[in-house]
């Protein structure tokens, strides 16, 4: 195309023997088996080229029903709006995307009853869990206890916590003789509301329960690791 310069056009394209481009829109030069002058057809007649083109896109966009997938890219941070439309199921919650993939990376909460996260310093797993927050209310009911109140903007318990424990203890047993009386038919589970607990903080929140509430929530604990279904 029109270069300013004259000069450019023997660095882009390399000897041109003099040929420049006439001076009118749409003219260029090309090298092939020799340099030619060409002549591009032009958008429209006259007129903002950039409104047409933007125009006939979103016509274009308007009317069509597939298209192609978008090339993942790394954000350099990860929000909820990049991997939410994923979040279907406990069976596949997203947890991030992955450098090398550049895919969702999901966990299957339903493995375990119990997972785990550790860090050198839990103030830095604060942004990640009130993001977290997000995805996993999207595919069920969940509760938070922040027992070492370093979440921001998002819903908590804010009960006692003894209480939630006895609470959390009676329907356990609830559950479990409901589940022997049924002769272990996951199908007698249905009834029950699905739960998920999110724990910042477990052994300040443990410290702070009574030597009673202490040994129920140790017996929920390994109660739900030696039964899942329930």
């Amino acid at each position: 195309m029109q270069l300013n310069d004259a000069t450019d056009y023997a660095v882009i394209i390399g000897k041109t023997d003099g040929l420049l481009p006439s001076p009118y829109k749409g003219r260029g030069l090309v090298s092939l088996d020799r340099v030619y002058e060409f002549q591009t057809a032009y958008c429209c007649e006259d007129g903002d080229s950039y409104e047409f083109l933007s125009d006939f896109c979103n016509q274009l966009h308007g009317n069509t029903k597939s298209f192609a997938k978008r090339i993942p890219v790394l954000p350099q941070i990860v929000k909820v709006s990049d991997v939410e439309d994923q979040a279907n199921s406990l069976q596949s919650v997203p947890l991030g995307i992955g450098k090398k993939t550049l895919n969702v990376v999901a966990c299957n909460l339903l493995n375990k009853v119990v997972y785990p996260v550790f860090s050198q310093d839990i103030y830095q797993t604060a942004s990640f869990v009130e993001e977290w927050l997000s995805v996993l209310e999207k595919t069920t009911t969940v509760t938070c206890i922040d027992a070492e109140k370093i979440l921001q903007g998002v819903s908590v318990f804010d009960g006692d916590y003894e209480t939630f424990v006895n609470e959390l203890f009676e329907e356990t047993v609830l559950r479990n003789n409901t589940f022997k009386d049924a002769k272990l038919d996951p199908d007698s589970m249905a009834p029950f509301q699905e739960k998920l607990f999110v724990l910042v903080g477990f052994k300040r929140f443990f410290d702070q329960l009574g030597a009673d509430a202490q040994e129920k929530m140790s017996l929920v604990l390994l109660f739900f690791r030696a039964k899942k279904a329930i």
